[in-house]
């Protein structure tokens, strides 16, 4: 079954335009000032780097987020391991209804790796991996991490960064909870090979897993009509990293791609800080 909906359909609420108003929200001047000395440091000592909790990151690649340039596996995914630990903590504290599995780059890469390999993939979901995915220092998390969450059924949302071929980025979702396969391409493509392979993907994965709920049937194909577009060829990771934090929070996409170089400037600062702001 197939359904092209409008992406601003959902009703709006005192809560999630706070949400939405802290994400438009511009860096200060200051916080730029910040930005561009980083920028100027990294083109002086490209291959230093960054260390956190969420890895390591070199300078060469924070360059990719200064304007007109194409963002790499290394910055989405070091983003979305950021993302992931927002929703985590926010979900707990009940401060977002939505609980979110963020995959890497690799996860989609790998399970099409010649037209179709599950193989490749039917370990990220074990039990325990899932849980080291969403490890984090709060043991109160974690606890409820490892009484809650068997399968990835048991999250409202997988998300995943789109690698197409190098040259494009889009963003997929299997939305667990409205039974939907969504696709978030900024180019506006609609993508057949996407869809046939996440619905074959849910059934080994239930099979694999052996889940006990019937969950395979009556799954919406769903790209939204109204999605943003990029009208450039360097913007499309951006458009992806804003789209997978949106969708963390349960927002439909409503940017824009005059948002594209403060987003930039803001991961920067926020990649630099170590923190989501």
């Amino acid at each position: 079954m197939k359904a092209i909906n409008n992406a601003l359909d959902k009703k709006t609420t005192p809560k999630t335009q706070s949400i939405r108003s802290l994400k438009m929200k511009p860096i200060s001047k200051k916080q730029k000032g910040c930005v561009e000395d980083m920028f100027r440091k990294a083109n002086e000592t490209q291959f230093e780097y960054i260390s956190s909790e969420y890895g390591q990151i070199l300078y060469k690649d924070i360059l990719r987020l200064q304007p007109k340039h194409w963002l790499n596996d290394e910055i989405i995914n070091y983003y979305g391991l950021m993302l992931a630990k927002r929703n985590r903590t926010r979900f707990i504290a009940k401060h977002c209804n939505c609980s979110a599995l963020i995959m890497n780059s690799y996860f989609y890469t790998k399970l099409c790796e010649n037209g179709y390999n599950y193989a490749n993939v039917c370990r990220w979901t074990k039990t325990v991996q899932v849980q080291k995915n969403n490890k984090t220092k709060s043991s109160m998390i974690e606890e409820l991490f490892k009484k809650n969450i068997e399968t990835i059924f048991d999250f409202h949302k997988v998300i995943f960064p789109i690698n197409i071929d190098n040259t494009h980025w889009a963003c997929g979702c299997l939305n667990i909870r409205d039974k939907r396969l969504e696709l978030y391409d900024s180019m506006g493509y609609q993508d057949i090979h996407f869809f046939r392979t996440m619905h074959r993907y849910i059934k080994d994965e239930i099979k694999d897993k052996k889940v006990q709920i019937a969950i395979e049937t009556s799954w919406v194909e769903y790209f939204p009509d109204s999605i943003p577009l990029q009208n450039n060829s360097c913007d499309c990771g951006v458009f992806t990293c804003k789209f997978m934090d949106w969708l963390c929070d349960d927002l439909c996409p409503d940017f824009d791609q005059s948002n594209m170089l403060e987003f930039r400037a803001k991961i920067a600062f926020e990649i630099i800080e170590k923190r989501l702001i």
